[in-house]
C-alpha cells in the first residue's frame, strides 16, 4: 500500500530519477518514462515495455514510484526543509523573475482561476495539483503542466535559456526542442 501524501513528507525523502535509473539498470529518461508507464498499464499492449518495467523490481521495498494520477508531494515545501529544490516554489520564483504578477489555472472540466504571485503561498498553488492541471501566466508566455498517466510535468516558457533555469532551479529535466511533442519519449 502506498503511503499517504503526509506520510510520504513526514517521513519520505526524493531521490532523483538518475538514481533510480542506476539502481535498476535503465538506461536513459525515455527508457525510464516508458517503464513507468508501462508499469501503470498507461500504454497499449503495443507500446509497452515489460522488460523494462521489471527492472523496477530492483529497487528497495521502502522506495516507491510516484502516483501516476497525481503531481508528487515532493514538488512541494510541505514539512520538509524549504530550502531545498523544490519544484513549485522555484517555479513560481522563475515567474516571479520574468515580472509575472497573475497566473491563471486550469483544470480540464470542473475548476479555473486567477492568483497573484505576490500574495500566493507555494503549498496553496501544490493545492491545485491535480492531474491535468494547468498553470500559465495571464499572457501566456510561460506555464505549467502535469500531465494525467504519464509522472510527466513540463514547464514552458517563451523566450528563455532553459538550460541555464534548469541549473539555476537544481531541476531534473528532459529540455525539448521546438519541435518536440509532448509524448517526448515515444520519439
Amino acid at each position: 500500500m502506498y503511503p499517504s501524501d503526509e506520510e510520504i513528507i513526514a517521513m519520505g525523502r526524493p531521490v532523483s530519477w538518475q538514481t533510480v535509473m542506476t539502481v535498476c539498470g535503465l538506461r536513459s529518461e525515455k527508457e525510464t518514462a516508458l517503464a513507468l508507464m508501462t508499469a501503470v498499464t498507461a500504454l497499449r499492449e503495443e507500446y509497452a515495455h515489460p522488460e523494462s518495467a521489471r527492472l523496477f523490481n530492483r529497487l528497495h521495498p521502502d522506495l516507491y514510484l510516484p502516483s501516476d494520477d497525481v503531481t508528487s508531494p515532493f514538488l512541494i515545501p510541505g514539512l520538509l526543509d524549504v530550502t531545498s529544490p523544490f519544484l513549485i516554489p522555484g517555479l513560481l520564483d522563475v515567474f516571479r523573475s520574468k515580472g509575472i504578477k497573475r497566473c491563471t489555472y486550469y483544470e480540464p472540466v470542473e475548476e479555473k482561476g486567477i492568483f497573484s504571485l505576490n500574495q500566493t503561498a507555494a503549498s496553496d498553488v501544490c493545492g491545485l495539483l491535480r492531474a491535468d492541471m494547468i498553470i500559465a501566466d495571464e499572457k501566456r508566455r510561460a506555464a505549467f503542466m502535469s500531465i494525467y498517466d504519464s509522472f510527466t510535468t513540463l514547464f514552458l516558457m517563451e523566450d528563455q535559456d532553459m538550460p541555464s533555469v534548469i541549473r539555476a532551479m537544481s531541476w531534473e529535466a528532459v529540455i525539448c526542442s521546438d519541435t518536440a511533442c509532448i509524448n517526448w519519449y515515444s520519439q
